[in-house]
This record gives structure tokens, sequence and C-alpha cells, in this order.
């Protein structure tokens, strides 16, 4: 076996290995978006002040949960602002 056929079958396995990992974390990703996304529908009924008093005792998943709920509801305040004001 040459030295060149010696890289490539190196080269093969750190690839599927990269690939694997890649792929491992893809997945922990998408447990942690659907995480977020069920409490996100737990705390959507909170009203801002809860929401804003539960940020500071949460873990991680919990907390983006909050912020993201926080964020779309003044994004929608402002539309809602500005489509009065035209």
């Amino acid at each position: 076996m040459s030295f060149f056929e010696k890289i490539g079958k190196v080269a093969k396995v750190v690839g599927n290995e990269a690939l694997d990992i890649a792929q491992d974390a893809m997945r922990d990703m998408q447990r942690k978006r659907e995480r977020i996304d069920h409490y996100k529908e737990i705390y959507d009924r909170y009203s801002d002040e809860e929401l804003k008093k539960k940020l500071n005792s949460t873990n991680d998943e919990r907390k983006m949960a909050i912020i993201e709920l926080l964020k779309e509801r003044v994004f929608w305040s402002i539309k809602i602002v500005m489509a009065r004001a035209n």
C-alpha cells in the first residue's frame, strides 16, 4: 500500500468521525430546541412581569424560552404601535 493510499484511508476515517460528531451535535441541538419550544408553550400564558421574575431563577432552556417570548412580545407590540401610527 502506497503512502497516499494510507493517507486516503486515514482521511476517510477522520472524515467519518467528524461526520458522526457533527450529527450528534445536530441531534443535541434539535433536542434542546424541542425543550425550548415546550417551555415556550408553558410560559406563553405568563405575564411579562411573571416572566421577568422567573428569568432569574431558571436553567438554560427555560431561560432561553422566556427570553424568546419576551422578544416576540416586544416585536409584536412595536408592530401594533407602528400600524396604529400609520
